[in-house]
């Protein structure tokens, strides 16, 4: 997941104008932000390394407001950008410096920042990528990221070891862990959606240790991680593992948060799915009703997250054989989806995909064709045709042509997905 980075320089007013943007960043004041943010621009134009650093900072948190808001291709265009400008402040210290320190920074602790800044910049872009269905190319990039911090965290321990140093090492140890452990989060997130399981396993757990190293088995951290163990050993139908990690995630969150809120929502809506996959329908449904629930009487309402649920709600009364009871919950849960993120959002296909299925199975096949088509035109814009969800729906396109004994739309649609 990527998070805003705080905006850095020397200059107050900048400084000040980065905090102003983070503010309404995580108040979900989008608009504010980026006006913040892009006058960070303005000011730090000079060709200077602190500035070209804060600059840098800007833009990585511009990407984060057009990736939110969907903007694939905007958000990458910004995290590039700020790859590119941090590779000239490292490249700039490690030319010029010399090894000579810059005020109260050393040249070590300078250097920790800037690679930390292109790693940064390097993890955005994959988090992207990896929106986009690039799994491998994501998962390359991240690599990178993680030598980067490796080599952060080398030099953080030689540093201290030479000054002989307190606390605050410590500390800068720890936080380097800390984003070491997330960037192979990220990694097991890339090799998970590749399918190699054995991987993505090796990863989360090493994360794992490192955040319950640092942390303790209590943080919300490690129950990120415990989702995401239980996400993996869901996929390769080892249940049991995986409804003991989600059920150790979900006794952090009500612990951390009360048993009233999104995350938490979140975690049920996964229990409920795996219950499903199980079909333990009496299961999945009551737990889907607490997800709801969650998320209904939360002290911040969260509507996506209920739309997420009511999806999930949609697929276990599909598998009871409920269609019209699915289809209704489909549709309630497109609404709240269409109107949060779009009418071109993944999630917003997903849902379609959905539909299309019950009008299918109900053998209104045109009503099918008009639900797989918009499925297809968001899948297209936003992730490719060769997703995989995307060859899944042009394979239902070409399946719903043929009932509809239109061999040859069939048989284009058809190929498509064999040359995918």
């Amino acid at each position: 997941m990527m998070r805003v980075k705080r905006v850095a320089s020397s200059g107050a007013l900048v400084h000040e104008l980065g905090l102003q943007g983070n503010a309404s960043f995580e108040n979900g004041d989008y608009d504010q932000a980026m006006r913040c943010y892009v006058e960070v621009l303005r000011k730090t134009g000079e060709p200077l390394t602190d500035q070209r650093h804060a600059a840098a900072r800007a833009l990585l948190n511009i990407g984060n407001i057009h990736f939110r808001r969907g903007e694939a291709s905007k958000s990458l265009q910004a995290f590039q950008t700020a790859l590119r400008l941090s590779k000239s402040v490292l490249t700039d210290h490690q030319k010029y410096s010399s090894g000579s320190s810059n005020g109260s920074l050393n040249y070590c602790d300078q250097t920790v920042i800037f690679l930390s800044l292109v790693a940064d910049s390097l993890q955005n872009i994959a988090a992207v990528r990896m929106e986009q269905g690039l799994i491998k190319e994501a998962l390359l990039i991240n690599t990178e990221a993680l030598r980067l911090r490796r080599q952060c965290l080398e030099l953080t321990v030689k540093d201290g070891e030479s000054t002989e140093t307190d606390m605050n090492d410590d500390e800068d140890v720890d936080r380097i862990l800390l984003e070491i452990a997330e960037v192979l989060n990220n990694m097991g997130m890339c090799s998970e959606k590749d399918g190699d399981y054995e991987s993505s396993i090796a990863a989360f757990k090493e994360s794992m240790q490192i955040r319950v190293s640092i942390l303790g088995p209590m943080h919300l951290l490690v129950a990120e991680s415990h989702i995401n163990l239980g996400g993996c050993y869901t996929e390769t139908a080892n249940f049991l593992d995986a409804l003991e990690h989600y059920n150790a995630s979900l006794l952090i969150r009500v612990s951390e948060l009360g048993k009233n809120h999104a995350d938490v929502s979140d975690n049920l809506n996964l229990i409920a799915i795996l219950y499903l996959r199980q079909d333990k329908l009496n299961d999945a449904l009551n737990t889907c009703i607490q997800s709801i629930d969650a998320a209904k009487y939360a002290a911040h309402v969260d509507p996506l997250k209920i739309a997420i649920a009511l999806n999930t709600m949609g697929l276990i009364f599909e598998k009871i054989g409920l269609l019209d009871s699915a289809l209704h919950n489909y549709t309630e849960s497109l609404k709240v989806k269409s109107l949060i993120l779009g009418g071109k959002a993944p999630s917003v296909a997903s849902t379609l995909h959905n539909i299309g299925n019950i009008y299918y199975h109900n053998e209104d096949y045109d009503a099918a064709m008009m639900a797989y088509t918009e499925c297809l035109d968001i899948m297209q814009s936003s992730l490719g045709l060769d997703h995989v969800e995307s060859v899944q729906t042009l394979s239902n396109i070409g399946a719903t042509y043929i009932e509809l004994k239109r061999y040859n739309h069939a048989a284009t649609f058809l190929r498509r997905v064999i040359n995918s």
